[in-house]
């Protein structure tokens, strides 16, 4: 899941996962103000597309540099996930003195699909050996309805 050793490495954890429609950085106060979290999704038959979400994330307790993307999933009755979309890399990097000290990101995503209602999740996934693995910890589960 690291770039650099795998010895020195460990995966962070997502302490704060959130969709919402807005999330606005205000650089004075270094603070993130997250506007209308969503929790369902209305849309009509013949939209069934997401125009735009933010989602915002606060990372705790890695070591080492990961590079780590957002993934939005269908949860399947059984709970198994199917991979719909996927937002950019982020390369996020702890050290040992600020292992504790969340690191704050926000992913934008753009017409994301809504094939059939029901349940989707984000997630955070790191890139490992196999592919992007999900990261332990939060994720976001949001309902669509048509």
């Amino acid at each position: 899941m690291a770039n650099g050793s795998p010895s020195t490495s460990i995966p962070p954890r997502v302490k704060v996962l959130l969709a919402a429609r807005d999330v606005v950085w205000q650089t004075q106060s270094a603070h993130c103000v997250i506007e209308d979290p969503l929790g369902v999704i209305q849309l009509s038959q013949a939209g069934r597309r997401l125009p735009g979400v933010w989602v915002y994330a606060q990372i705790v307790e890695g070591l080492g540099t990961f590079d780590v993307a957002l993934e939005f999933c269908r949860v399947e009755d059984t709970g198994s996930r199917v991979p719909i979309g996927s937002g950019p890399v982020r390369s996020v990097s702890f050290t040992a003195a600020n292992q504790l000290t969340p690191v704050e990101t926000a992913f934008y995503l753009r017409q994301l699909p809504i094939p059939v209602e029901g349940l989707y999740e984000f997630r955070l996934v790191a890139l490992g050996t196999n592919g992007y693995d999900p990261l332990p910890g939060q994720t976001f589960q949001v309902r669509a309805l048509f």
